[in-house]
């Protein structure tokens, strides 16, 4: 009875991935060593107001939106080497709208408020500098809908930014305008939603 030998090509190939998959991992770990230590970690608040309506009601003749006027929450931003920088926020606003029932006497009025949290994760690009350093930012944005808005509002978007970082003794301080782009569907029915197009000025502050 002939046995059968593994072939050379197979052993070759086999010896090759595990060689390539031996230096990836070096290169991975390598890699994360480098930026754990070069990387700075800042943690903070981060506080502002939106410079247009956040939310709007939609074919509701007898609705009247009630605007957001600030946003507040967590701040944690990671320098890391060749001037780049990753920022995430988790932002708190209370949104709502009023209405009226015209048609009775007397006028039936209510308002309605509820919660939104936005979940930003921006990439940044700082420019050099000593005490300010000027950046621009661009990411993503994810955000809690409440049970006030429709499906329709959007609950993800792009985000791009750009502000400076200015030292002031051990805080850093850093005001900032933002813009996100809120995608996730056309609802056009009567209801309560998010606008598209979010614009607002913002201001971290970290240690």
């Amino acid at each position: 009875m002939r046995s059968h030998k593994p072939s050379s090509f197979c052993c070759d190939g086999e010896r090759t991935y595990n060689e390539i998959r031996m230096w990836l991992r070096c290169a991975v770990g390598l890699l994360t060593s480098w930026l754990s230590a070069a990387a700075q970690l800042h943690v903070g608040v981060k506080a502002g107001a939106p410079l247009a309506e956040l939310t709007e009601t939609v074919g509701a003749g007898d609705w009247s939106n009630l605007p957001s006027r600030w946003a507040f929450g967590l701040m944690v931003d990671v320098d890391l080497p060749a001037d780049l920088g990753i920022e995430f926020n988790a932002l708190y606003r209370r949104v709502g709208y009023e209405g009226a029932r015209l048609d009775q006497v007397p006028v039936l009025r209510w308002k309605a408020r509820d919660e939104v949290w936005d979940f930003p994760l921006i990439g940044k690009y700082r420019f050099p500098g000593a005490v300010v350093r000027p950046y621009v930012g661009a990411g993503i944005a994810f955000r809690k809908l409440n049970d006030l808005m429709r499906p329709g509002s959007g609950s993800r978007g792009p985000v791009l930014s750009g502000g400076l970082r200015a030292n002031v003794l051990v805080l850093k301080l850093s005001p900032e305008l933002r813009y996100t782009r809120w995608t996730g569907g056309e609802d056009i029915r009567a209801g309560f939603r998010a606008r598209k197009n979010q614009m607002e000025f913002l201001l971290g502050i970290t240690f």
